[in-house]
């Protein structure tokens, strides 16, 4: 036995309800025939179904299956998320564990000299680290002008550019004439 649906009802400015809109039903989420039906979308959609084949042979309108392909692409995200931390914490799990064995070979405890190829594979998995927790972004560096201010940009016409470095040429070629000892004459 399947349960009636709840039709939705219009929320006007002030919080008071309307009528209920014509067609439009609340789905409950975990209700299980949802679930199923949202199983059944995300393996059509991954096997190249378009949403109107996919709500054609499903009984369903296409805003439905848009309604589903949103929650399923938000599970999806969520799930890669997840996966991708697990994945980290992992690795970064990993890297502690080799960094506390390394460490005492890099320090030369126990009465040995520091091994300086240990050392250096110590400072790789330190600087993987960082990598991996974002401690190596470049860092943003402003310009300022005069007192802290904006920098002023001219902005220059392509022929007034070509007129200042043609009168900056012959400038610097006057300039090296004369730095050029003249013969006695």
């Amino acid at each position: 036995m399947t349960a009636t649906p709840k039709r939705a009802t219009r929320t006007n400015k002030t919080g008071t309800t309307g009528k209920p809109r014509k067609g439009v039903v609340k789905e409950n989420p975990s209700d299980p025939e949802i679930e199923e039906r949202r199983r059944l979308v995300a393996s059509l959609i991954l096997a190249r179904r378009s949403v109107t084949q996919i709500a054609r042979s499903l009984g369903v309108d296409r805003s439905t299956i848009h309604r589903d392909l949103k929650a399923i692409r938000g599970e999806w995200q969520q799930e890669r998320l997840e996966s991708f931390e697990r994945h980290l914490d992992e690795e970064l799990a990993r890297l502690a564990m080799l960094e506390a064995t390394l460490m005492p070979l890099a320090l030369g405890t126990n009465g040995n000299r520091p091994d300086p190829r240990v050392v250096d594979r110590l400072l790789r998995i330190i600087e993987q680290r960082a990598r991996w927790l974002g401690f190596d972004k470049p860092h943003r560096i402003e310009v300022t002008g005069a007192g802290g201010g904006p920098v002023e940009v001219e902005q220059v016409d392509r022929t007034d550019l070509l007129m200042e470095i043609e009168r900056l040429s012959e400038r610097l070629a006057a300039t090296r004439r004369d730095e050029v000892p003249t013969e006695p004459t």
